[in-house]
């Protein structure tokens, strides 16, 4: 894994897919765009960052024709104006099929819960099979 103006990272986990889906998100929330995941031929070692290189000033990253698109998972938000306009909620970023839904976690008694319990501020992420809300 690099990250910017440090050395790559590499570690051996069980659960490595969910932990990337949750670093893909927390990337799109701060930055509004996907995060580049690579597919590079050959050895990664050409493209990896080493304490040396960042010591130096060097950062080594594989050329933007190696991005892979199948691991964007989300639609980048519409503005006003798209170099530094405020986000806006569109018609179409809203729910179509009013309903009930059940609470995950709510007080005994208290598990009702529809999207006009809560005031939306903005879409923050699109996927295919729902839209994800800052309320």
């Amino acid at each position: 894994m690099h990250v910017k103006n440090e050395y790559d990272y590499r570690f051996v986990s069980e659960s490595k897919d969910e932990l990337f889906d949750h670093i893909k998100a927390c990337f799109f929330h701060m930055m509004n765009a996907n995060l580049p995941v690579y597919g590079v031929p050959g050895k990664v070692k050409e493209y990896e960052t080493s304490k040396k290189d960042v010591k130096a000033g060097v950062e080594k990253l594989p050329p933007d024709s190696y991005v892979l698109r199948s691991e964007d998972l989300y639609e980048p938000l519409r503005s006003t104006n798209e170099s530094t306009g405020p986000l806006t909620i569109e018609d179409d970023d809203l729910p179509t099929t009013p309903g009930q839904h059940r609470a995950t976690f709510a007080k005994a008694g208290d598990m009702d819960v529809n999207l006009s319990d809560f005031t939306i501020k903005k879409v923050i992420g699109r996927g295919s099979f729902g839209k994800v809300f800052l309320v």
